[in-house]
């Protein structure tokens, strides 16, 4: 399995592999420190989410972590924005989880 899923804040994916269920929500948007779109900054900056998966909360910050849940393997690929204006705001928010 290799899927790639977007979610927004509080929005859920529930992921059937045969023997295993997930259930993963986009809970919160914990950090968003990156250089907003446009602008000059010397640190490159990160963002952390925090997402539920079943009955854990787990935090991802970084594009090349991968963390294993069983034999699952879950990668944040990437946090958006639909514009400039909404940069850094929770509720505008999207992210791209692989789920292996």
């Amino acid at each position: 399995m290799h899927q790639d899923f977007t979610l927004k804040i509080n929005q859920r994916v529930r992921i059937s592999t045969g023997s295993s269920l997930l259930n993963i929500k986009f809970s919160d948007l914990v950090q968003d420190s990156r250089c907003p779109p446009g602008a000059y900054c010397t640190w490159e900056g990160k963002a952390i989410i925090a997402l539920e998966i079943n009955d854990s909360t787990v935090t991802l910050g970084d594009t090349s972590m991968v963390y294993d849940y069983g034999t699952h393997q879950i990668q944040l690929k990437s946090v958006e924005y639909p514009s400039k204006r909404t940069f850094g705001k929770e509720r505008h928010c999207t992210i791209t989880l692989r789920v292996d």
